[in-house]
């Protein structure tokens, strides 16, 4: 049967209606429903797309309604014809389409899907076809309403049928390669200021989403005041390939701006916040794009740009630095609230989380734990959760993720009475915040116990720690150490570092002379591993810190990181020459081999004597040591710089332990400081 097509919507009704004739209203009851909404209505459809593939709603059920979905689909006959030729329906909707068209089987559903195309294409015509049916005992409102909100971000609203609540929208099936328009963008909660010293690289100032056609993102450029010359741009790491393709710059382009850019915001500069958005695949903006700014004083702007810029849509607006932000929030005392005191045998380590407290607005927590040997004398391992990490290398200041990592592996996966266990809170300084000279400590334990001791002249920017070993049933318990006031200069007040120790002279020469930090407040972690950068690090110490210039040539020493300027003093004055691969390695336990090349490289640009050498057939594992390396080994055995780790070993590929290397830097100057 052919049928004029004047009006698809009133045509698609009656057929609706003849489908209708055998239904049985539904009984009425209290509960009358007064509105009805489809939600992210299509409009359109690609070329290709599998009809059994096609979900193209997100409405849900309600507590009175519940909604499904079919497609009428129809053959053209000519421009203004059209045939009908059957319906598809989802059969996820089996049950709801039967109750609807109550003279239907699910024999008949599968002959009419049975007889649809498999895919859409322009030689039919789809109408999308949504459908409302109470629940239960639900009705329908006589003055029911009718809300249609399309997926372009318009709405319809009508008065509804009670008797027939469904909604017909014939579908624009578009070619596959046919980009569809964008003709609006909207930019949410865009910034006008953000406060002076705020961290660049956390500052997140928005809460706009990416759309089924637009991706959105943002990127800040920065100006020197004086001059108003460009300075550099910052792009957060997650849309570096976004904002590379809409600048057309190469994303290492963008991502050496960012380096230039500096590290907070400074009064010295001024600011531009860019919104930006993007098409993705399949979409275009319009010759004329409207775009909406609504900013976060509640205000809004909207403007046409009229370039049809293909690759996206900016707006720029200046921001406007909140002095404010300088303030110093000084932090008077410090709480950790139900410190465990004990912990049952067999406990899984990995999901051990015995704490409650919380971070504040001055102070961010965290925890983790020591195992020791049964006797407590020896530390085995470290274990730091993982949602910690980022604390944790604030507070272990050096470290990477990968030296987490390392002190994990060895840590038994549960806890038994053969080790013993010391719980570690840790507090941590804001931004913007600082301890006061007195620092009150409170410890809430979870036996309901309390313990409560005073801090005095406490640095400014110490972190505090409070350790206390755990009771394991069948297991011994050390005595707690005594709480100590912060270190000061002159002596050191590392827990695991105590008099006993072959190690304390060094870790205490090297404290004192500002070559080596503790891990913590009172820990200095001799047994960890040392890294590569930190050996660098400490060189770069000796020489009081050198200003350096120029990009470091290793790329995986990041602009900003700890070792940084150490690194590139070192290479360029060849005492680092990184690996054949061109990388250097920051984060990598340094080898005893590689230890025993720096110190050399290092005395022959000091103009030292490395001339005395020994040999090393003495040692049994001579023949491990890499063939750069041996004539570096000669020399620090010859003066007594690398021992052997027994009379018979020299262990050159073994790691160097921070103990260690205190020692070895200890020797190091005090031999040729004669």
């Amino acid at each position: 049967m052919v049928i004029i097509m004047q009006n698809k919507k009133i045509i698609s009704m009656i057929l609706c209606v003849l489908m209708l004739i055998s239904s049985i209203p539904l009984v009425a009851s209290a509960a009358s429903v007064s509105k009805v909404t489809f939600s992210n209505f299509p409009t359109t459809v690609t070329t290709g797309t599998s009809l059994a593939s096609y979900d193209p709603v997100s409405w849900t059920d309600t507590a009175d309604v519940e909604y499904f979905w079919y497609l009428d689909i129809s053959r053209k006959i000519d421009q203004n014809n059209e045939e009908w030729v059957t319906s598809y329906y989802p059969m996820q909707f089996k049950d709801k389409i039967l109750k609807y068209y109550r003279g239907y089987s699910e024999s008949t559903l599968t002959n009419f899907n049975a007889k649809a195309p498999s895919t859409f294409t322009n030689d039919y015509v789809f109408a999308f076809c949504a459908v409302a049916m109470p629940k239960g005992s639900a009705t329908f409102s006589d003055s029911l309403s009718l809300t249609v909100n399309y997926k372009d971000g318009t709405e319809y609203t009508e008065e509804a049928d009670p008797e027939d609540v469904s909604w017909y929208q014939q579908l624009d099936v578009i070619a596959a390669n046919q980009d569809q328009k964008i003709l609006t963008v909207t930019f949410a909660n865009t910034p006008l200021s953000v406060k002076l010293g705020t961290k660049v690289a956390s500052y997140s100032p928005v809460s706009w989403a990416s759309t089924v056609s637009t991706d959105y993102c943002w990127y800040i450029e920065q100006y020197d005041k004086a001059t108003e010359d460009f300075v550099a741009r910052y792009v957060p790491s997650a849309y570096t390939d976004k904002i590379a393709g809409f600048l057309e710059l190469d994303a290492d382009d963008i991502r050496f701006d960012c380096a230039e850019f500096s590290s907070e915001f400074s009064d010295d500069y001024e600011y531009i916040f860019y919104p930006t958005a993007i098409p993705k695949k399949g979409y275009v903006f319009t010759e004329i794009t409207e775009y909406t700014v609504s900013f976060t004083d509640g205000t809004s702007i909207s403007d046409l740009i009229g370039d049809g810029n293909k690759s996206g849509v900016s707006f720029g607006v200046p921001l406007e630095l909140d002095k404010a932000g300088v303030e110093i929030k000084t932090t008077k005392s410090v709480s950790f609230a139900n410190f465990p005191t004990s912990i049952e045998k067999d406990t899984k380590i990995a999901s051990y989380n015995p704490v409650s407290w919380a971070d504040t607005e001055d102070l961010e927590y965290f925890w983790y734990i020591e195992e020791f040997s049964a006797d407590g004398k020896k530390k085995t391992a470290t274990y730091v959760p993982n949602a910690f990490y980022e604390k944790a290398l604030k507070y272990w200041d050096g470290y990477s993720d990968s030296d987490l990592d390392a002190m994990k592996e060895d840590f038994s996966d549960t806890m038994t009475s053969d080790h013993v266990y010391r719980f570690y809170g840790v507090a941590l300084i804001k931004d913007k915040c600082k301890f006061d000279d007195k620092v009150t400590l409170n410890v809430t334990y979870s036996d309901k116990t309390t313990f409560t001791h005073v801090y005095s002249d406490c640095s400014k920017e110490i972190e505090f720690t409070w350790g206390k070993y755990l009771s394991v049933p069948g297991g011994t318990t050390p005595v707690d150490p005594q709480p100590v006031d912060p270190p000061v200069p002159g002596d050191i007040n590392f827990i695991d570092v105590t008099k006993d120790k072959w190690f304390y002279e060094d870790v205490k020469y090297a404290f004192n002379n500002g070559l080596m930090k503790g891990t913590g407040t009172y820990t200095f972690s001799p047994d960890e591993p040392t890294s590569r950068g930190m050996i660098v690090t400490i060189l770069y110490r000796l020489e009081n810190s050198p200003a350096v210039s120029g990009k470091c040539t290793f790329p995986d020493v990041k602009k900003g990181y700890y070792c940084e300027d150490a690194v590139i003093w070192a290479s360029s004055n060849n005492i680092v020459l990184g690996y054949s691969n061109g990388k250097f390695g920051p984060d990598d336990p340094i080898t005893r081999e590689q230890m025993a090349t720096l110190l050399y490289r290092y005395a022959q640009f000091k103009g030292y004597n490395v001339s005395q050498r020994t040999s090393l057939a003495k040692f049994s594992d001579s023949s491990k040591i890499s063939s750069y390396a041996v004539d570096y080994v000669s020399w620090a055995n010859a003066v007594g710089f690398l021992s052997g780790t027994s009379t018979t070993t020299i262990s050159p590929e073994g790691m160097a332990q921070r103990s260690q290397a205190a020692a070895l830097f200890r020797r190091f100057i005090e031999k040729y400081s004669k």
